[in-house]
C-alpha cells in the first residue's frame, strides 16, 4: 500500500486556523479527507501542541453516545477538563446539554495549553448532536481550542456567520485534488524510478486528482494493466 503523500499545501492552509477557529475538510469518500486530517493531527503534535482525535461512527448519531465520546476525548488529555461535568453526574445532578456544554467549554478554557480537536467523519453525528451539542460548543468555543472537522457534506452549522467572523477555513474537493507534484510523488512510490511525467500527467487528468482513482490506476499499472483501461 502506498504511503501517504504529505499534503503540504493543504496543511499550510489549515495552519491558518486561529483562536476559536474551525477548519472543515469537506469532500466525498476517497478524496483523502481522513488522511489529511491525520496529517493535521501529526503536524500539531510535532509542533509540541496538544492534539486530540475523535473518530465518529454510526452509534454517535445518538446524542448521549456522541456526548460520551466527546467527553472521553478531553478526559484522556486531562481529567480536570471534564471534572465538573462528571462530578455533577456522579452526584446525581440532572443537567441539560446546554449546561453540560457550558461546563466542558469552561474546563477547556481553564486548560493552560492550546488544543486542536480533530474529528473524523463528522457527518455521522445526528441532527440532535449538532443542534444540542456542537452548535452551542462552537458558540462557546474558548480561544485555546481549534476544531478541525472532516466530513462528506456541508456541516449543519452557521457557515456564513462563521466565515463572516473569520473563524472558518474550509477545504473542499478543489483544494483536496492532487496537483502535478503531489501526483508524481504518489504515483512514483514503490517504483524503481520516477514515473514518466507524461504518464503521471495523463493519470492525473483522467482521475481529476482524485486519490482513490490514482491509486487504482497505479495498481493496474503495477500488475501489468493499463491506466487507460
Amino acid at each position: 500500500k502506498p504511503s501517504a503523500v504529505v499534503r503540504r499545501r493543504c496543511l499550510q492552509q489549515l495552519r491558518r486556523v486561529g483562536a476559536r477557529g474551525i477548519g472543515a475538510i469537506i469532500s466525498e469518500a476517497g478524496t483523502g479527507k481522513s488522511t489529511l486530517l491525520r496529517q493535521v493531527y501529526d503536524d500539531v503534535a510535532l509542533a509540541g501542541d496538544k492534539a486530540l482525535w475523535l473518530s465518529v461512527d454510526a452509534s454517535d448519531a445518538q446524542r448521549d453516545v456522541a456526548w460520551s465520546s466527546l467527553v472521553a476525548a478531553f478526559q484522556a488529555l486531562d481529567p480536570e477538563i471534564t471534572a465538573q461535568c462528571l462530578r455533577n453526574q456522579a452526584n446525581g445532578v440532572r443537567q441539560s446539554f446546554r449546561e453540560l456544554v457550558s461546563h466542558l467549554s469552561d474546563g477547556v478554557m481553564r486548560y493552560k495549553h492550546s488544543i486542536t480537536l480533530c474529528i473524523d467523519d463528522f457527518h455521522l453525528f445526528g441532527p440532535s448532536v449538532i443542534g444540542d451539542i456542537f452548535t452551542r460548543f462552537i458558540a462557546l468555543q474558548p480561544p485555546n481550542l481549534r476544531l478541525i472537522l472532516a466530513r462528506r457534506v456541508e456541516p449543519a452549522l452557521p457557515i456564513d456567520a462563521l466565515q463572516g467572523e473569520g473563524r472558518l477555513i474550509a477545504l473542499r474537493w478543489d483544494a483536496l485534488a492532487f496537483r502535478d507534484d503531489e501526483a508524481m510523488l504518489f504515483l512514483s512510490q514503490g517504483r524503481g524510478a520516477p514515473m514518466e511525467k507524461d504518464t503521471a500527467r495523463a493519470i492525473l487528468q483522467e482521475t481529476e486528482g482524485w486519490v482513490a482513482g490514482m491509486q487504482l490506476a497505479k495498481l493496474l499499472m503495477d500488475i501489468g494493466g493499463s491506466a487507460q483501461g
